[in-house]
């Protein structure tokens, strides 16, 4: 009796330990880590680029981090931009080390834009969207024309300059956030401006 006792416990912490085991292989098998996403792109690219700048966005106060890779080695004229979605498997779900991402969304330019854009909703952990959009803007920026952007937006009917970015790399990534109603505060795109090093203007989008 005893023993068929021991085996049953045992049998059952087996089972505990074995159910939450199958769980994180499957998360893992459907998941990549960061360097994961530079490959998916390299295997997925449709413009045959090669390297992939990264960039990083946690919207604020939440958990759930956003990798951006852009193509940068200028293989074509055209700019080509993945989005990756940071998940958790749910037991470690406030553990960095257990971060890993999923494939979002793919975008790419025509021959003739300088610069392309993305609008979406992020996201939280359990998949619900944010109140508010991001805008993306991404280049590959292949004649490294490009060394800063300005957006203007709407805020409540009055227009204001939200960003003033220095773009250091060649290929860049800049995001506009909190587009809609906010706190009772309702903000719209307006436009957005690209200057090269010398201060001129060379694209604007609106």
């Amino acid at each position: 009796m005893k023993k068929r006792l021991k085996w049953i416990v045992t049998g059952i912490i087996s089972l505990v330990l074995f159910i939450p085991l199958i769980y994180l292989l499957i998360f893992i098998s459907k998941t990549m880590n960061s360097a994961g996403t530079h490959k998916y792109s390299a295997d997925n690219t449709e413009i045959h680029a090669v390297s992939f700048e990264a960039a990083r966005y946690r919207p604020f106060g939440e958990e759930v981090e956003y990798q951006f890779r852009v193509a940068s080695d200028a293989m074509s004229t055209r700019s080509e931009l993945f989005i990756f979605q940071g998940v958790q498997f749910d037991p470690f779900r406030k553990s960095r080390e257990w971060g890993r991402f999923r494939f979002a969304y793919h975008a790419l330019t025509n021959e003739e834009e300088l610069v392309g854009s993305v609008l979406f909703t992020p996201r939280d952990y359990r998949g619900q969207k944010q109140t508010t959009n991001c805008m993306v803007f991404y280049s590959s920026n292949p004649s490294n024309q490009i060394s800063r952007c300005i957006f203007t937006v709407e805020e409540n009917g009055e227009l204001c300059t939200v960003e003033n970015i220095s773009l250091t790399k060649k290929a860049f990534v800049a995001i506009l956030p909190d587009l809609g109603e906010k706190d009772g505060v309702l903000r719209k795109f307006v436009k957005a401006e690209f200057f090269d090093l010398d201060g001129n203007l060379v694209e604007t989008m609106e």
